[in-house]
């Protein structure tokens, strides 16, 4: 039973009733960790509730959604049908005596919108937040001053949440920004070449699917306009930029004069008529193709998630 568990479980004793008491118990049998979900009717939302519906250590308290309180998960998420038979939650899952028995907290608000939830929300200290949105990514935003409810604050400091970069840091962090999509994909084809001093000038480049833009409509997202198109967008501007130069700057301080401008990385992202995403690298000054190649291997051969195919062409 974990410490926030340990806390209120003096107050409710087996025999008693109610949503607060029933979860004590079930965390208490069965030693789950107790998920809540901000913004679950999103695509982030519904890959997480895929993840945890049947994950042997967790079990969900509650998925929030301001647009379908009330309403089945499945409703929302089809492909869910027979798997779950939560219902969305509204605000009352954000009253104290719920956050009490919370142990996690996603959220899986739009870019922007988790710090605005976190300020007009007093979530206790106890309660660990993996943020999937950019708000904390970036060392200089990394530090949040969260209010409580006896208006006062506590600070909240993210770790980036790439585990190829920060396994161990992530292991003890209370609280985690979650790298983005094109960035993990960048990072990953790059870090062993950074570790090993080899990065220079970086020529990169990405494709995302639909999916990346969300399920709010725009000029860019119908089908008509996606089906056979593709499009470069905010070209050598893209807001992941500066999380994947904070990052190879972390083991290769010196591949860039000024890291606060990106000077050094190229990136330009395109949209396709697909769901998900690509990318694929580029390198100049790196002439030494085998040793590339070993130290991509040694790095990620033996690391979940990560395939190294070698000897393909």
């Amino acid at each position: 039973m974990n410490s926030s568990i340990n806390s209120v479980t003096k107050y409710f004793s087996p025999q008693e009733e109610g949503p607060v008491a029933n979860a004590l118990l079930e965390v208490g049998k069965y030693g789950r960790i107790r998920v809540g979900i901000i913004g679950g009717a999103g695509y982030t939302g519904g890959e997480l509730i895929r993840l945890l519906i049947n994950h042997p250590h967790a079990t969900i308290a509650f998925v929030h959604s301001n647009s379908n309180a009330g309403n089945a998960i499945s409703k929302v998420h089809a492909d869910l049908i027979g798997e779950t038979d939560i219902r969305f939650s509204g605000n009352e899952a954000l009253d104290a005596e719920s956050l009490l028995i919370t142990d996690v907290l996603f959220l899986c608000t739009g870019h922007g919108e988790a710090k605005k939830f976190l300020e007009a929300n007093a979530i206790p200290a106890h309660i660990k937040i993996i943020d999937l949105s950019n708000d904390f990514r970036l060392a200089k935003h990394a530090e949040f001053h969260q209010p409580t409810e006896g208006h006062h604050t506590f600070i909240r400091d993210f770790i980036y949440g790439l585990p190829e970069l920060n396994k161990e840091i992530i292991r003890t962090a209370h609280n985690i920004a979650n790298p983005g999509c094109f960035a993990t994909a960048i990072q990953l084809g790059l870090l062993p070449l950074a570790k090993a001093g080899l990065l220079n000038d970086i020529y990169t480049t990405g494709i995302t699917g639909s999916t990346g833009a969300g399920q709010g409509l725009s000029s860019t997202s119908h089908f008509s306009w996606r089906a056979n198109n593709i499009q470069a967008y905010k070209t050598l501007n893209h807001q992941h930029m500066g999380e994947i130069v904070q990052s190879l700057s972390q083991l290769q301080s010196g591949f860039l004069s000024n890291p606060s401008s990106n000077d050094g990385l190229s990136f330009v992202p395109w949209r396709g008529d697909f769901g998900r995403l690509n990318s694929g690298e580029g390198l100049e000054k790196c002439s030494q193709f085998c040793f590339i190649i070993y130290n991509i291997a040694a790095n990620f051969y033996n690391v979940e998630f990560i395939h190294y195919l070698q000897g393909t062409s």
